[in-house]
This record gives structure tokens, sequence and C-alpha cells, in this order.
């Protein structure tokens, strides 16, 4: 015997008063309300037409994800974050490590130019033989601020970086050379160019 279960059919339904659930242009049920109370914990609310969380703290699984500090700012809590499948930040000994995963390669072209594909980039060449590069291509996604660690392939017979005002869009003072993966430049995007992080290269 299969039980019969009651339902409701009416366009909206008010709970002393206040509309709590109605059907949408669409025809589907939809929530509607100011607020809404987990206990008498306020835990969802309109925010100039935005749904916006209240809590004092936020949990996955068990695990405390966002919480308040003594001051009532908004704090990220866990022992690691991933993005993807890599751990960008992880809580080591009680301080914070950051992690970018392995290298991403890539070639540098004719043009002496490579392309911004991770902030962890390791560069090779053509036959491994020696070549400048002097360009980073910007992503479709990126940002000043970005962040690369440039290195050489240990393959690779150096891969020397240069400024070139002319074609390129890396300013450094002196050239820099990355042999053999023993060496690493630091580059950060400040508007249409990259600049050392670390003046000295």
């Amino acid at each position: 015997m299969v039980a019969s279960l009651g339902s409701m059919n009416a366009d909206s339904y008010h709970v002393d008063g206040v509309e709590m659930l109605y059907e949408d242009t669409g025809g589907a049920p939809a929530v509607k309300a100011d607020s809404y109370h987990v206990g008498d914990v306020k835990a969802l609310y309109e925010d100039s037409g935005v749904v916006a969380v209240d809590a004092e703290s936020y949990r996955v699984d068990g695990v405390e994800m966002l919480s308040k500090d003594a001051q009532g700012d908004t704090i990220v809590k866990a022992d690691a974050h991933e993005v993807g499948a890599v751990k960008a930040l992880t809580k080591k000994e009680g301080g914070v490590r950051i992690g970018m995963g392995p290298p991403t390669s890539d070639e540098i072209n004719s043009n002496g130019a490579i392309s911004f594909k991770s902030s962890n980039m390791r560069l090779t060449t053509l036959n491994n033989d020696p070549a400048t590069l002097i360009k980073i291509n910007f992503s479709s996604d990126g940002a000043d601020g970005d962040i690369v660690i440039l290195r050489a392939d240990t393959a690779s017979e150096g891969v020397t970086v240069a400024d070139d005002t002319a074609n390129g869009n890396i300013r450094l003072a002196d050239s820099v050379t990355l042999t053999g993966g023993e060496r690493a430049l630091m580059l950060l995007r400040a508007g249409s160019i990259w600049i050392p992080v670390d003046p000295t290269g």
C-alpha cells in the first residue's frame, strides 16, 4: 500500500501575514522573506537585493572555515586551502605556507616571448639551445599584481632574461641568466610591464 501525501496548490503562502513561498514567473516555487533564522540566529538576509549570510562561524563537514575575530572581522580558518588540486595555502607549525604547485613549462618562441600560464614557470628552448626572453604575454584572466617565478629547464644551456624596451615588456636594470634550474627570477606585473621583485635579480 502506498501512502497518499497531501499537497498544497496556491500562488503564494503566508505566515502571519508575511509572504514566505510564491510561484515565480517560470512557475517554480520560490522562497521570499527579508531574513531567515536558524533557531534565533539570523542566517540569511537580503542586503540591497542580494542574499547575504550572517553567522558567527561557517563550517563544511564539521570543519570551521570562516569565523569572526575579536574585532568582529571575518577570517578564513582551515588547515589547508586548495585551488583545483593544488594546495595554495597550508598551515604549517603555526605559520602559513604558500604553494604554487608543479611548474608549468613554456618554450621561448622566435620573438623571445612566452605566455603567462602560472606563477611557477619553467622555461624551455628549441633544442635546448641558449635563448633570450624579453616578453611575457599576459593571460586573458590576468591582472595587475600577478607574480611569476621563472627558472630554466635543467636541460637548457641557458636562458637570458633581458630588458628590450622596443619589443619586450620586462624591465630589468641588468640582464639575468638562468641556467640549469639553479637560479630563479621573480617578476611582478605592474600595469603593462613586468618588474623584478628583487632589483638585483
